[in-house]
């Protein structure tokens, strides 16, 4: 949420109940987000003990080529370790992104669109995708339009995230306070200079991380998110251990706990592997980055 300007309204559901949410509104309504956190909790000693890394793609693990490339040789030879790709780009922007690539990683999932989307088995899972409807996008583009902003890329809009370059601090408090004004529940993300998401209320980056640790049968307490931005600011909030980059910018620097994160000094994917090294995950440290000076 952009400066307390979209509510707090992060939800989801135990996979025991999945069926019941399908059938059942009330049941959906009212499981609430700390209630499956303890349910999770609770249910931590028979997970897999995997050690779980989310991280976001662009600026976190992509842009520095020879860091990125040693970062994907470590997972390929650590197998306590699995990892989620978390982006603010839909699924399939992501993917064609990785095809492109040289090395291209092997994520176990892909989180896309601001946490709207979850990619896992060779398939959107539609039953997270289902938890957001009825919501529309038509009145915030038609606000966005007649404000004069200009929408990013169709390849970066889905239903259910539409994006915008909103650039500085005045002109999104003023974009915020004209969408609230329609009446339209919604989750605004501004982060860095100009980059303005509109999202369903309970759209959430955190909150589907969580959804990825269900998929994966693995405890929160073996959970590891990174970022580098604003909009990384949700996954921080639900983990006991993050990393952030050495590129990350203040808005995240400030807003995440210092208690439960490590600070990097390298950049992009050299900054996932200190991280991995500080928090112990058993990884092979010869395919690592030689230590700083």
């Amino acid at each position: 949420t952009f400066c307390g300007l979209g509510p707090e309204n992060a939800r989801d559901i135990h996979p025991k109940a999945r069926l019941f949410r399908l059938t059942f509104p009330f049941f959906r309504r009212h499981y609430t987000f700390q209630r499956r956190m303890m349910d999770l909790a609770k249910m931590a000693p028979s997970l897999d003990r995997h050690w779980l890394l989310v991280t976001d793609v662009d600026d976190t693990l992509l842009g520095d080529d020879e860091a990125y490339e040693s970062f994907v040789r470590v997972v390929e030879a650590s197998p306590s370790l699995r990892v989620v790709l978390n982006s603010s780009r839909p699924v399939a922007s992501v993917r064609r992104t990785l095809d492109s690539l040289s090395a291209p990683i092997k994520p176990d999932a892909i989180i896309g669109a601001m946490g709207t989307q979850v990619w896992h088995d060779g398939a959107l899972q539609q039953a997270w995708t289902t938890r957001f409807e009825p919501w529309s996008r038509e009145p915030v583009d038609q606000v966005m339009s007649k404000l004069g902003f200009k929408p990013h890329d169709d390849e970066f809009q889905t239903p259910l995230k539409a994006s915008f370059a909103v650039p500085g601090p005045e002109a999104q408090r003023a974009a915020a306070d004209a969408l609230h004004a329609t009446g339209q529940p919604m989750k605004i993300v501004a982060s860095g200079k100009s980059d303005f998401d509109v999202l369903p209320p309970s759209a959430d980056k955190g909150d589907a991380t969580l959804f990825a640790c269900e998929l994966l049968h693995i405890a929160t307490d073996r959970l590891i998110v990174a970022g580098d931005s604003g909009n990384d600011i949700a996954m921080f909030k639900v983990a006991r251990k993050g990393i952030v980059v050495g590129n990350a910018r203040d808005e995240l620097r400030e807003a995440v706990d210092a208690s439960t994160v490590f600070f990097a000094r390298r950049a992009q994917a050299g900054g996932l592997l200190e991280g991995l090294i500080h928090f112990e995950v058993p990884v092979t440290l010869d395919a690592t980055p030689t230590p700083l000076s």
